[in-house]
């Protein structure tokens, strides 16, 4: 669908690019066709850094093609004439997605910046493991389908159409923002406080458990309103994590020692007493716990 929608703006555009003038320097027709179309794909690598293939993909695209057209003449040994064509009209197409990203920076300003963040959260999601990123995976790309819309509109003149629909991407990115920021900064607590569940944490750890939950839902709480407060949120997601695991050990040794007798507790307590005292007192394991 996307392709489609692509190849449909590109050849609105053909007109208006055909008529424009041709935009390699001067200094061009000095190349050879193969050095022309080395300028031309680093042209394009360098308007990728700024992101114009996504704030003109329509543009951008068309320019890639030609490039990759006038490659696959040089490989079939086809004459120079050919292969400037295809280089002279990517270029054309180049400036005019450079053209446009600048209209598309201009009017998406905000919304692009918004993007960015939700895209970086999602990055620190990945970087540290978090796992269950198949939705929020689809849904990243969904929403950036959504803003290649904008700007392809913007690609054909039709920016009130583009201006009258950020907002609602932007709301969309801020979403997913958060929750990519959740899962980066509390993941491996959810996954602690699951992982107690299914030992058993409800019958030998319920303290801790319900400790455990009311520290997770108060961090995701104060993520929900405080996306970008990434200090606090690394102290919160510390915090949770901390008592996450504590609570995966007491649900792991609560197991343990349901299945001990009475004595055998007994025995282990003394001798954990006795492994911290053992260097500086007597033995005194005949006495009471309290007074060991």
């Amino acid at each position: 669908m996307r392709r489609a929608i692509v190849h449909l703006a590109a050849t609105l555009l053909l007109a208006s690019c055909a008529s424009q003038t041709n935009t390699t320097t001067p200094s061009a027709s000095t190349l050879s066709p193969a050095d022309q179309m080395v300028a031309l794909d680093t042209g394009l690598n360098q308007a990728r850094e700024k992101n114009v293939d996504i704030l003109a993909p329509t543009s951008f695209g068309k320019a890639e093609e030609l490039l990759t057209e006038g490659k696959k003449i040089q490989t079939a040994s086809g004459g120079e004439e050919a292969i400037l064509a295809k280089v002279t009209a990517g270029n054309q197409y180049l400036a005019k997605a450079n053209e446009f990203a600048t209209k598309s920076q201009t009017l998406l300003n905000d919304l692009i910046n918004t993007r960015a963040a939700a895209h970086q959260a999602f990055k620190d999601a990945k970087k540290v493991g978090a796992t269950g990123l198949e939705d929020l995976t689809n849904d990243f790309k969904d929403a950036d389908d959504h803003f290649l819309k904008l700007t392809m509109a913007v690609e054909t003149e039709n920016s009130k159409w583009a201006e009258s629909h950020k907002a609602d991407v932007a709301t969309t990115y801020q979403t997913l923002e958060t929750r990519a920021v959740k899962k980066w900064s509390l993941d491996t607590s959810r996954r602690a406080i699951d992982t107690a569940i299914e030992e058993g944490a409800k019958k030998y750890a319920p303290k801790s458990l319900l400790l455990a939950e009311t520290t997770y839902a108060d961090a995701e709480k104060f993520i929900s309103g405080n996306t970008r407060n990434r200090e606090e949120i690394q102290k919160k997601g510390a915090s949770t994590l901390f008592i996450s695991n504590r609570l995966l050990h007491l649900t792991k040794e609560g197991k343990i020692f349901a299945e001990k007798k009475p004595e055998e507790i007994t025995l282990w307590v003394e001798n954990r007493i006795q492994g911290i005292g053992q260097l500086v007192t007597p033995d005194t394991r005949d006495q009471h716990f309290d007074d060991q």
